[in-house]
């Protein structure tokens, strides 16, 4: 391969998609410190001992990559980072000189100095935010100006054809504002822009980009199914009967301890007559138990190791893992907790299901999107809401589905066959399991039903008051509410229904 020239006026080698950099590149926006402060954090990962080259993974899940260098040699430095990411190798100083000079022949002198400069100078990752941003933004006005200057040459010659071209890339460059927005557009140009249909992850339930939770009472294996949704997409096979398409699947392990963890995937494995070997290459676990925090904080590691992985599912179980300070029963909070899932669907191109759990009390009494604890938010945001509610039947479930993106979904119900939920045909999910429950409140003239009408003593009344479902502390309360109205008496050690005021 010849060697290249790293001069400002001349071109070095590029991929096919990237010879679009002209001539007047001089000219053009140019977001300089914004290459060296990406480039040099990667540097920095590298000598904090980082695995994984996290800044450069995040900077690629952003959509950076070489056109949005215009520096010739910061654009040669971050092609030999990719190329050593892709090779699983150590994205570090030395990794890049090795890779140039094989690519090359040798580093040159500015080249060499430059990639000193740079792990020399290194900025900290928090900086690369900041740094994307701008590089996207110098590479669309740089955009805007090649069809701009296209459409000038195509009106000079009269090319019709040429004119539409570029109008249409005017346009597409600026489709997004400084602020990373999409632009307004009538309805027209939504009906003639092609927007082709995500690909169906779960057949007639959830696509790839959107959103699912799975609700359910506490202990209704949710973790287990979970897993098998997990190897179910990994492997393209059934979930619950539903066909699958085959994708790679990150699993956010937030709760069981890896050995249990471990034994539960293979047990599922087994059960599914899968082998774990083999549908194992298409599932990454990432045990978190320990390690739960505000799920905005954990979005950018996430994106940075999905980065280049192609990712159709990424799951968090649980999510009340993620909260972090929030109250699950705050709407504004839970909105907001629920944008930082959207954001990591959006920002991976893959769906994102999470696990929640189910109010207390009887769940059958309600519909299946009010079943979940705290904000009624839980339930409108996801795309595809799967609830699992205790059917009449001991150790059988019904699935409901509420479903935004796709048509109704008959409900059905399945029975829990360790280590997996099987459809079973003859129970009619209508049929839930009914709890009667104690009352949410307990009042004092409950309390005074519970009294003998010979009296009692206080260990007495407390024993009958226990049985009847009125926790000590709610009984005290009572007591003493019963005593200041004069509603009951204390005589000789005994408590007796009052006929008069207050006794002592």
């Amino acid at each position: 391969m010849s060697r290249p020239h790293y001069s400002a006026q001349r071109r070095g080698p590029q991929a096919d998609d990237e010879r679009n950099v002209v001539a007047f590149s001089d000219h053009m926006p140019v977001a300089t410190e914004a290459e060296k402060t990406l480039l040099g954090a990667v540097f920095t990962d590298s000598v904090a001992g980082a695995v994984d080259a996290p800044s450069l993974r995040a900077a690629i899940a952003e959509g950076i990559s070489t056109r949005h260098f215009q520096t010739l040699k910061h654009r040669t430095i971050f092609a030999a980072m990719k190329a050593l990411l892709v090779a699983s190798l150590p994205v570090d100083l030395t990794g890049c000189w090795q890779h140039i000079a094989a690519e090359h022949g040798e580093v040159e002198a500015e080249l060499r100095e430059a990639m000193l400069e740079l792990a020399r100078d290194a900025v900290s990752s928090l900086h690369v935010r900041a740094a994307v941003d701008q590089l996207k933004k110098a590479e669309a006005s740089r955009q805007q100006l090649r069809a701009t200057s296209e459409l000038i040459e195509a009106i000079k010659t009269n090319d019709e054809e040429r004119q539409r071209e570029a109008r249409r890339l005017i346009a597409q460059a600026g489709q997004q504002d400084t602020a990373g927005l999409p632009r307004i557009m009538s309805c027209a140009d939504l009906v003639a822009k092609e927007c082709p249909t995500p690909t169906v992850l779960i057949g007639g339930l959830l696509h790839r980009g959107a959103k699912m939770l799975l609700g359910g009472g506490s202990k209704s294996f949710k973790s287990w199914s979970l897993i098998d949704l997990a190897l179910s997409v990994a492997a393209g096979a059934p979930f619950w009967g539903i066909p699958t398409t085959q994708g790679r699947v990150l699993f956010l392990n937030f709760e069981i301890p890896e050995a249990f963890f471990r034994g539960r995937l293979q047990a599922t494995a087994t059960a599914k007559t899968l082998e774990i070997a083999e549908v194992g290459k298409n599932l990454d676990l990432w045990t978190l138990r320990g390690h739960g925090t505000d799920l905005g904080k954990l979005v950018p590691h996430i994106v940075a190791q999905a980065a280049g992985r192609d990712y159709a599912l990424i799951i968090l179980d649980p999510i009340y893992k993620c909260l972090g300070d929030r109250d699950e029963n705050s709407a504004g909070e839970i909105g907001e907790l629920l944008n930082e899932v959207e954001a990591l669907a959006h920002r991976t191109g893959a769906a994102v299901c999470i696990a929640h759990h189910f109010a207390k009390g009887s769940a059958a009494s309600k519909e299946s999107k009010d079943r979940m604890s705290g904000s009624g938010v839980w339930a409108r945001d996801p795309d595809a809401l799967v609830t699992l509610t205790p059917h009449e039947n001991e150790g059988a479930f019904s699935v409901d589905f509420t479903l935004r993106n796709f048509a109704p979904r008959t409900s059905f119900a399945v029975r829990w066959e360790w280590p997996l939920m099987r459809p079973d045909g003859t129970l009619d999910p209508a049929a839930l399991k009914q709890t009667t429950g104690r009352p949410k409140e307990f009042t004092g003239a409950s309390l005074i039903d519970a009294l003998p009408s010979q009296g009692a003593t206080y260990g007495e009344w407390l024993a009958i008051a226990t049985k009847a479902g009125i926790s000590e502390s709610t009984f005290k309360r009572l007591v003493r509410e019963l005593r200041d109205t004069g509603s009951v008496g204390h005589v000789g050690g005994r408590y007796c229904r009052s006929t008069g005021g207050a006794n002592s």
